[in-house]
This record gives structure tokens, sequence and C-alpha cells, in this order.
């Protein structure tokens, strides 16, 4: 059986019971049994390049490259209203969406600005231009 390239190992291994029991049996130094050692044998032939694959897919996906990447509107449009100094949940309300969104909005420009932090964000997207001085005036 192989697993889809984005599937999590973690959660395929727990839906099945003998191969789990196996595994955290061995990690706690417990001797497995001919059974748990052929259940185990079995899975790990099996699987065991599909779930490097997925494993390594997962992170790559993790680490993938935004920094350079231009800001969409919206990620202009909360760390402008970061720059006025708003909350992240206040920044949810004004925007109508969810605090997650929101969250997730300014840690993508952050990661596309190469920012440190949200105020780092902010000075390096008025600094690129990507942020307009003018706005942030007239919203102030």
């Amino acid at each position: 059986m192989k697993l889809h390239p984005t599937a999590r190992p973690a959660a395929f291994l727990a839906s099945k019971p003998d191969v789990a029991a196996a595994v955290q049996k061995a990690f706690s130094g417990g001797t497995l049994d001919a059974f748990e050692r052929e259940t185990l044998r079995a899975y790990l032939e099996d699987n065991l390049e599909a779930t490097v694959d997925a494993i390594l897919h997962s992170r790559r996906l993790a680490r993938r490259p935004l920094r350079g990447m231009p800001l969409s509107p919206r990620e202009r449009e909360v760390l402008l209203l970061c720059a006025q100094g708003r909350s992240q949940a206040e920044i949810a309300l004004l925007t109508h969406r969810a605090f997650s969104t929101t969250k997730t909005h300014i840690d993508t420009a952050r990661r596309k600005l190469g920012a440190r932090n949200t105020v780092h964000a902010v000075v390096l997207a008025l600094a690129s231009g990507q942020l307009d001085i003018e706005a942030l005036k007239e919203a102030g």
C-alpha cells in the first residue's frame, strides 16, 4: 500500500493498531514477540519508502521559501492595521476574518519579508514599498 505524498505517517500508523503497538513497544525498550516482529517487518517493507517520502514532502512544504514574494492585498491590509497598533483580535474583527486566518496572514507576510517579528515586517514592507506610508498616515 502506498501513502499519498501529503499523508501524515503518524496518523496512518495510528490506523494500524498492531503496527503502532509494535513500534511503541520497540521504542520503549520492550522485546517484540515473533508476531510483532513479523507485523512490523511486513509494514516497513511495504510502506517504508512511502512513509519516508511523506515525511520529506511535509518538511519541504513547511520550509518552502517565501522570501522575496510580493505581499497579497490581504497581507498588506493586516500589516497596515498592525502598523496602526491594532491587535490580531482587533484585526480579525475589523476584517471579518477568523483570528487564525489573521494570524496566518501576518505570519505569511513575515515569512515573505524575512522579518523576525511583526514590527520588523511593517518596517520592511514600508521600506520595500509594499506598504504605502500615505495609507498609514491617512488611516492613523
